[in-house]
């Protein structure tokens, strides 16, 4: 099962609450306002921010309508597999669509 559309989720600096440790840890005293993270909770707002954008230029769209249009104004990314590149110089492509931050 692949998503329909996916977008920037590794290596995301966001804001990060100070009422937790830098590494969750209780021992750890240390505290920042940003923090790199990575996973579906860094990639999903980017999805939910592009919804947003088209839904306020087209209040009258369905939620069915944005997603078609992000769906097929994206494009398929090519992740080259290390393994298969070390072995035989060789990629897959991802069958996805993806939203690419410019920011």
């Amino acid at each position: 099962m692949k998503p329909d559309l996916t977008a920037p989720g590794v290596d995301i600096l966001a804001a990060y609450s100070k009422l937790t440790s830098l590494t969750g840890y209780r021992e750890d005293n240390r505290h920042v306002g940003f923090n790199i993270l990575s996973g579906t909770s860094m990639s999903c707002p980017h999805v939910t921010a592009a919804a947003a954008y088209v839904k306020s230029f087209h209040p009258d769209w369905s939620p069915a309508a944005i997603k078609s249009a992000l769906m097929t104004t994206g494009e398929n990314i090519r992740i080259l597999n290390a393994l298969k590149l070390l072995v035989d110089k060789k990629s897959f492509t991802f069958k996805s669509n993806i939203f690419v931050s410019t920011i």
